[in-house]
């Protein structure tokens, strides 16, 4: 028994012993500090398909096509059939006039939002209802969550159109001449990168936002992704938007983009621009609405219109883009504009363009700080 005990604090004594050396050797130290870090942080392995690398969000959102594919290579001819994007715009429309279906009665299942809630998404449009004299009613597009609207200047918001079968609300415009008639425009894939959300078409309006109806019209490969809506502010049936049909599978694929034109409300429409990139961006001049400016992706530019959007004109002399690039118009003067710009011309990646002869000619603006090129797009100018 003793001789047992004795053995045992003989054993205690030299595992204290040897974690007392190995705490204090510094190499063991670092060793062991080394060892921790590498069983932590796992190697990260890069996806690389026809030598373009993917990783992190992009990565991810490669795979996400690529199961909807049902093969790796997404630029090769696909071996299955696919789905068009507005399939199931196209299949809800047909079941909604379902004799099978205007026989049942509503649902009353009641839903409990169970989140997450620390996940916010992006808004990229909001519109001020001009019949509001105090201005505390908005109405909010979703990129991925649809419309919404505040009569208290946000402090509450309630969803108006949970019927939407895609809620990825880019871009809303609401008819000066008539505010109960307003439109919007799905799909985010005309920025490319990691985005996913491509859209469906249109959808529109005419009780201020109370019902909302697909236009049938956009359901076509022309109108998988609407960028911008503009609206000729004295009638509401005459529109433009600016379109892209690019697949968002991680990286922009087979990426085209126009200028599509109605002046019946969208019942029909006419191609008055075709780009072989995204058309990003279609703005009126406050002052003059027959002087219209687009912007195309890659270093396409931008395009200009005298005549209320029936034909178009490059106007790129002095860009230097490498990129998107947005415009702003000056609500005085229809000839000058803004340009924001991802380029390398201030060597900061974020470049600032203005012109004041509409276009024919653009000039850099310097934007330093101490000194220094401000990379005020922050790496988001794409």
């Amino acid at each position: 028994m003793k001789t047992s005990i004795i053995h045992k604090i003989g054993s205690a004594v030299v595992v204290v012993a040897m974690a007392f050396w190995f705490d204090s050797n510094p190499s063991n130290e670092v060793r062991n500090k080394k060892y921790i870090d590498s069983a932590a942080k796992p190697e990260k392995k890069s996806l690389i398909v026809n030598g373009k690398r993917y990783d992190g969000p992009e990565k991810f959102a490669y795979y996400q096509s690529a199961l909807r594919a049902g093969q790796i290579d997404l630029e090769a001819p696909r071996k299955y059939p696919q789905y068009k994007p507005f399939n199931k715009t196209v299949e809800l429309m047909k079941a909604m006039q379902s004799s099978k279906l205007k026989s049942r009665d509503e649902s009353t299942a009641t839903f409990l939002e169970r989140g997450p809630s620390n996940v916010p998404g992006r808004t990229r449009i909001i519109i001020i209802d001009t019949e509001d004299a105090s201005q505390n009613t908005w109405f909010a597009g979703n990129v991925t969550g649809g419309i919404w609207k505040t009569t208290d200047a946000g402090a509450s918001w309630d969803e108006i159109a949970p019927e939407l079968d895609n809620l990825s609300i880019v871009t809303m415009a609401m008819a000066e001449s008539n505010s109960s008639v307003m439109y919007a425009g799905t799909g985010e894939g005309w920025m490319g990168g990691t985005v996913l959300l491509n859209g469906n078409g249109m959808y529109k309006t005419t009780d201020k936002g109370v019902t909302w109806t697909p236009i049938a019209s956009t359901l076509n490969d022309d109108f998988i992704n609407v960028s911008r809506i503009i609206v000729d502010p004295t009638d509401e049936n005459t529109l433009l938007v600016s379109t892209s049909s690019a697949k968002a599978v991680g990286g922009a694929i087979e990426q085209t983009g126009s200028i599509m034109r109605a002046t019946d409300g969208g019942d029909t429409w006419t191609k008055v621009l075709e780009a072989n990139d995204a058309v990003q961006q279609i703005v009126a001049a406050p002052s003059n609405w027959d002087i219209q400016y687009a912007t195309v992706g890659g270093s396409n530019g931008v395009f200009r219109s005298n005549d209320g959007g029936l034909t178009w004109t490059s106007k790129n002399s002095g860009l230097f883009l490498q990129g998107r690039i947005e415009v702003g118009v000056s609500y005085d003067d229809p000839n000058k504009v803004y340009g924001s710009a991802q380029g390398g011309g201030s060597g900061s990646g974020s470049d600032l363009y203005v012109t004041t002869d509409g276009g024919d000619n653009w000039t850099s603006v310097d934007v330093v700080f101490d000194g220094e090129p401000l990379p005020w797009l922050g790496t988001q100018g794409w």
